[in-house]
């Protein structure tokens, strides 16, 4: 293994000394790994997703440890650890790890994505060691398959009216599955519409994560759909994988603004194409941005699933 030191890193507005001998890179070689111990819990979770681990790797500098069978994945760049996957520490364990590798890296580090089952089971005893926070910008929107392929009710009237519009403006549109021929004009479609965004942090992050996601779509068993005119031109494309046999994740959506309604056709034919596969769709959080908040809470979701937070009660080390 490589062995990494790296000195006067800030993270999160602190300056550090770490030792990184303990943790590894996510590769792909790993993949087969990490989705054993993902199956164990079989969480909905779209942190519990291999491929997102692997996608966003370079922008949250991940490492990852092996404890006890488990494996214990950091994000350095956020100073936090990805829940366990695999079998559930007891909450002592927990603590007694996340000490341990606080110290070893020469900061105070976070549990992230902590379920709501492990919460509500253990909620006594990790009270002794953290605060526990959970925030909405952070809920996974999960849908289901069925009633947005279906968009059945009257809360579906304006995707209904959006969809049509969108054939009038696109007569003779045609979905097509993402491949191997046409991955880069998929790819391509997609950097345009984030350089037609307005420029930020994310879109680079995401820019940079779309590009990993292409250049190793096949070794991540990513699947896509491409939405294209008859004269073959990209109106919009959805990325997936699938987090557990019924759960369908989406990692990235991008439609042509210019175009009313290709958005909401995109989203509602990859439903009707994950009919006959796939029970759930997660779109993943909305980051608290009002516009995704809004267009994401439209589809109507079934649940949006909490990610909760154990941070340290300072003071209290053992």
């Amino acid at each position: 293994m490589e062995r990494l030191t790296v000195r006067d890193r800030p993270v999160a507005g602190i300056h550090f000394l770490m030792n990184l001998d303990r943790l590894k890179r996510v590769t792909i070689d790993k993949r087969e790994a990490f989705e054993a111990a993902l199956a164990v819990q079989q969480r909905l979770s779209c942190e519990s997703n291999f491929a997102n681990i692997f996608m966003w790797s370079e922008v949250y500098d991940t490492y990852y440890t092996e404890i006890n069978s488990r494996i214990v994945v950091l994000n350095l760049k956020v100073a936090a650890l990805l829940f366990p996957f695999g079998q559930w520490f007891e909450p002592a364990q927990l603590e007694q790890h996340r000490a341990d590798l606080s110290a070893t890296m020469g900061i105070d580090l976070s549990w992230g994505d902590v379920p709501r089952e492990y919460i509500e089971t253990h909620a006594a005893a990790l009270c002794q060691y953290y605060i526990i926070s959970t925030t909405p910008d952070e809920d996974d929107y999960i849908l289901s398959v069925e009633n947005l392929a279906e968009l059945s009710g009257r809360g579906h009237q304006n995707t209904r009216r959006l969809i049509r519009q969108f054939g009038e403006q696109v007569p003779g549109w045609r979905l097509i599955e993402i491949t191997l021929d046409n991955s880069e004009l998929a790819r391509q479609f997609a950097m345009a519409q984030i350089e037609a965004e307005r420029p930020g942090d994310f879109l680079d992050d995401e820019s940079l994560a779309i590009t990993r996601a292409f250049n190793n779509f096949s070794q991540l068993g990513l699947e896509g759909v491409l939405l294209i005119s008859p004269s073959g031109e990209p109106q919009a494309f959805s990325v997936y994988s699938f987090t557990r046999p019924d759960t369908c994740n989406v990692h990235f959506e991008k439609a042509d603004r210019q175009i009313r309604g290709a958005a909401q056709t995109i989203r509602v034919s990859l439903a009707q194409h994950l009919l006959q596969r796939a029970k759930w769709i997660n779109l993943e959080q909305d980051l608290g941005n009002p516009g995704l908040r809004r267009s994401k809470a439209s589809y109507m979701p079934e649940q949006l699933l909490p990610r909760y937070r154990l941070s340290k009660i300072a003071g209290t080390e053992k």
